[in-house]
């Protein structure tokens, strides 16, 4: 009997390392006088992971010294699903660094997550990619924040977060990217987040860009409905894609829903309100 119970824990200990994983490589030199490190690492938390992290460390023939750091990280499955990622690189007063984390709730979910640090002497990099989906009935979310630095204040964040509550389908994607070069950044984002439900449904997202050198890129959107006598279904669908380059961005975004109702009584609203630089427009539905 003994053996049994010592059986069973090893057993339950392996299911749940099986859930989760790690990924993670370090190193350290010193080059010429020089301190040099680089790291990257990824987790991951669902029912089927896959990490994968990197790192290197260089001196050229003309004295140039350089290190990079990447990870990046998938899961899927039933429920939850979770991927960090980070990566770091440093050669002396350089530095560069990104981070990263989605998390994707719902009956079904995926995560991906990826970052990537580089110093080549004086030329610096960074960039991160978070994104994910998840669907089923009842609720379902995905949350993403990226962010990065170069040299310690130059920084540049990515942030969302996708929505959807109905009982009979819920359905959400989430997507959001940064690169950040010494003065030049770019943002990616995108969400698209609709439901459906007897009665009543919601689907809301955000999403923000923002840096010290590129004007904020932002998008709040918003449609529920209700069929207060019931008899009927509620859909509501709201999306947003935005890209940003330096000083140029576009920002677009979209509403959609409907009741059917057969004994009256039903409600409709949308709101959006896109965000790009110093323009801004807001947009209603009822």
């Amino acid at each position: 009997m003994p053996s049994l119970i010592i059986f069973l824990l090893l057993l339950s200990i392996l299911l749940i390392m099986s859930q989760f994983t790690n990924a993670t490589v370090r190193e350290r030199r010193q080059s010429g006088g020089t301190p040099v490190a680089s790291s990257g690492r990824a987790t991951a938390y669902g029912s089927n992971t896959d990490l994968s992290s990197s790192n290197s460390m260089w001196k050229t023939p003309n004295g140039t010294v350089g290190a990079n750091g990447t990870s990046s990280g998938n899961a899927a499955g039933a429920g939850p699903s979770n991927v960090m990622s980070q990566s770091n690189a440093m050669t002396g007063a350089n530095s560069a660094f990104s981070n990263g984390n989605v998390n994707a709730v719902g009956a079904n979910s995926k995560a991906s997550g990826m970052s990537a640090s580089n110093v080549n002497g004086n030329t610096l990099s960074q960039s991160g990619t978070d994104s994910g989906s998840a669907s089923g009935k009842g609720n379902s979310q995905v949350i993403a924040d990226n962010m990065g630095f170069v040299n310690g204040n130059n920084s540049a964040t990515a942030r969302g977060r996708a929505g959807a509550t109905g009982n009979i389908l819920t359905n959400v994607d989430l997507s959001v990217g940064q690169t950040l070069n010494w003065g030049s950044v770019m943002f990616q984002l995108s969400a698209i987040s609709s439901a459906l439900g007897e009665n009543n449904s919601q689907a809301n997202i955000m999403l923000t860009g923002s840096s010290l050198y590129n004007p904020a890129l932002s998008a709040h959107g918003l449609v529920s409905g209700v069929n207060d006598n019931g008899g009927g279904n509620v859909f509501s669908r709201v999306s947003a894609n935005g890209t940003g380059n330096g000083n140029s961005s576009q920002l677009t975004g979209d509403m959609l829903g409907g009741v059917s109702s057969k004994k009256g009584g039903s409600r409709l609203v949308g709101a959006e309100t896109l965000t790009s630089g110093n323009s801004s427009s807001v947009i209603f539905c009822l």
